[in-house]
Formats: C-alpha cells, sequence, structure tokens
C-alpha cells in the first residue's frame, strides 16, 4: 500500500531526474572528471619550486627587487662616468702637450691661454678624485673628501646642468664683489682729494684716470687685506683657493655637534623643533681674519689673484694681435665680462674687446692692476 511517505519519496525521485535531464540539455558533452583532475596537476607547482613558494622573501631581497632597475641604471651611468671622464682626461692631457711642445707662450691665442689654465685645473683634480672611484670602496672616502674641498670635483665628471649652475653662480659673486669693490675704491679715491658725493661711472673715471698716480699706491694688492682680495678674485671669476677654509670648515663643524645631536634626536622623534647654532663668541660670519691666519689668506689669495692678472695681460696681448683662436659663444662672453663688459651678444662682445678694450690696453699694456681697477668701472658704466 501507498502511504504520504512513498508518495512524497517518489515526488522528490522524479524531480531529480528531471533537474538531471535538463542539465544533460545544457551540456551535452561534459569534460570527464580525469581531464580537470590531470590538466590542474600540470599547473601545479611541485619540488623546487613549489619550495620557493612557500620560502619567504628576505628584506634585502625584497629591497633589491624592487630597485632593480634602479641599480642597473646607475651601474650603467657610473662605468659610463668612469669611460667618459677617462677619455676625456685624455684627450685634454693630449692637447696640453700638444700646445706647450709646439709653440712658445707669446704666440699663444687666447683660446689657447684659456684652454690650458682650464685643463691643468682640471688634471690636478682628476688624480685624486678618479683614483677614488678605481679602488674599491674608496667611494667612501669622496665624502668627507668633497666635504672639505667642494670645488674639487673636475669638469669631466660634472653634469650640463652642474656646470651652468657654476657659471650663474660664478656671475653672481662677480655682482656682488664689485659692490664691495666698488666702496673700496671711492674709499681710495676719497683720500686722493674725490668727492664721495658723486658715484655715477662717469665721473669716477674722470678722476681714475686724472689721478692714476696718486691713486695706484692705495690700490696695490699690498694695501688689500685677504677680504677685499678675495673680492678681487671673485671679481675675475677664477677659481682660487682661501686656505683657512679647511680650518674654518672643521671648526664650523666641531661647534656645531651639539645642535647636530639636537636636530637629529628631534628627527628621530618626529619633532618640528629644531635648534639654531647661536654661539655667544662666534657665528656663521667667523672668516678667521685673526693672527695668524689673515696674513697666510692674504699672502695665499694675493699670490693667486697676482697670477690671474698675468694670465689676463697674456690675454690682452694676445687680443692686440688678433690672436682670438676659435673661441665659442659662451667664451667670448666670458672674456668681455673679466673685464667689466655684460653683454649677451657674441658679437657686441667682441666688438667691445677690439674697439674700446685694445686701445686701453695699448696705453696701460704694462700695469695689470690699473686696468683691473678700470674693469670695476667699465662695469659699473654698463
Amino acid at each position: 500500500m501507498f502511504n504520504r511517505y512513498s508518495t512524497i519519496r517518489s515526488l522528490n525521485t522524479l524531480k531529480l531526474i528531471k533537474t538531471q535531464k535538463a542539465n544533460a540539455n545544457l551540456h551535452p558533452h561534459p569534460t570527464p572528471k580525469t581531464y580537470i583532475v590531470s590538466t590542474l596537476d600540470e599547473f601545479m607547482p611541485t619540488g623546487r619550486a613549489l619550495n620557493a613558494l612557500k620560502k619567504k622573501e628576505t628584506f634585502a631581497e625584497q629591497l633589491f627587487k624592487k630597485n632593480k632597475e634602479k641599480v642597473k641604471k646607475f651601474a650603467i651611468e657610473f662605468v659610463h662616468m668612469i669611460v667618459h671622464g677617462s677619455k676625456s682626461a685624455y684627450k685634454d692631457a693630449k692637447y696640453l702637450a700638444s700646445v706647450v711642445s709646439s709653440k712658445p707662450k707669446k704666440s699663444y691665442t687666447v683660446e689657447e691661454i684659456r684652454e690650458v689654465k682650464r685643463v691643468t685645473i682640471d688634471l690636478i683634480k682628476f688624480v685624486p678624485f678618479y683614483a677614488a672611484l678605481i679602488i674599491p670602496a674608496g667611494e667612501l672616502a669622496l665624502f668627507p673628501y668633497l666635504y672639505l674641498f667642494p670645488r674639487a670635483i673636475p669638469s669631466y665628471f660634472m653634469s650640463e646642468k652642474s656646470m651652468k649652475e657654476n657659471k650663474y653662480k660664478y656671475i653672481d659673486n662677480q655682482a656682488r664683489a664689485h659692490e664691495e669693490l666698488k666702496s673700496y675704491l671711492l674709499s681710495a679715491m676719497q683720500k686722493a682729494g674725490y668727492d664721495a658725493s658723486k658715484t655715477d661711472a662717469q665721473s669716477m673715471e674722470k678722476f681714475f684716470v686724472e689721478n692714476k698716480e696718486a691713486l695706484l699706491p692705495f690700490l696695490s694688492t699690498s694695501h688689500m687685506d685677504s677680504e677685499a682680495l678675495k673680492s678681487a678674485s671673485d671679481f675675475l671669476m677664477f677659481e682660487y683657493v682661501e686656505g683657512t677654509y679647511i680650518l674654518n670648515t672643521l671648526y664650523k663643524t666641531i661647534v656645531n655637534l651639539p645642535r647636530y645631536g639636537i636636530n637629529l634626536a628631534m628627527w628621530v622623534a618626529r619633532n618640528s623643533y629644531r635648534a639654531v647654532w647661536d654661539h655667544p663668541f662666534f657665528n656663521y660670519n667667523f672668516k678667521m681674519n685673526i693672527l695668524p691666519f689673515e696674513g697666510l689668506k692674504k699672502q695665499l689669495i694675493k699670490s693667486q689673484f697676482e697670477k690671474q692678472l698675468k694670465t689676463m695681460k697674456a690675454q690682452n696681448f694676445a687680443m692686440l694681435s688678433s690672436f682670438f683662436g676659435n673661441l665659442g659663444e659662451s667664451q667670448m662672453l666670458d672674456l668681455a665680462r673679466e673685464r667689466g663688459f655684460e653683454t649677451k651678444k657674441e658679437e657686441e662682445a667682441e666688438r667691445w674687446l677690439k674697439e674700446e678694450w685694445n686701445p686701453r690696453v695699448q696705453t696701460h699694456s704694462n700695469d695689470e692692476i690699473y686696468l683691473f681697477w678700470y674693469s670695476v668701472i667699465l662695469y659699473e658704466a654698463h
């Protein structure tokens, strides 16, 4: 006999059969289970691959993986820099040897005079810098070396951007130095009877030319202190050694050690407070202008300044003979700027040097200090 339970069971069975038939219509060719299992097994890692997934990467491995491309790019640029610097140094050394051995100094062109000096300075810088690069772990010595000698990088290892920034720095230093030299010149002219209220370039030039003999004793390098000599060197836009810079840097570093410690602790603690150095006896303007440092600075800068004046004298004689050589636009502009004439056009600079500067050189060819102070007045006029 049928009861209610058997009726429900038969209905459930009938429903299951209908569902299977419906699914069979949707998938007429079902995938065998064995194929699914075998296909998945092919993509499942086994052996070393499985162990590699299970192994956790270290921090160093993660860091290297993250910066792999950067490290590779840095290594390529580093090798390129060494190769490029070596080739450039070799070419410059070869050029220097050919110029020095082929002709006397009096027949040098302006270009050769400037290039010989640049190459000499670059080669002097090249030896210690290159040694630090090729010696294993020598790069670590570059940090203190460049801290004490910030201008010790040869031009072979400098980017175009850095070289432009250095050039703009020299131009800014020249403008600043001119203001100090103008004050120094006015004070010397007052001693010779000049009216200090007249600060225009025309009045200064007229008095300077008419009272040359009375003025030059006050304007000689022997009467200038170390700071005035530094300003004169900055005005001529050449690189010089101060002598006490290293001592001054070490002094400021030692005195600043407590401040560095406090600021480091504040940085670690994420505190915005920063200690300011305010020494009761010295400050950042401390220039070691005391004995015996003042005498050392003065003699060292004076010798370099006078040597630069002789270099400019040789350039002046070369210009008188029209031995400009193959000067580029930048070199021609610098040549005029060092003599007090600033322009952005090469043609104007060359015209001024030939038509206005050369006549002055012919009149005072052997008086470099006179031409120097005359260029200070000309800078004011232009």
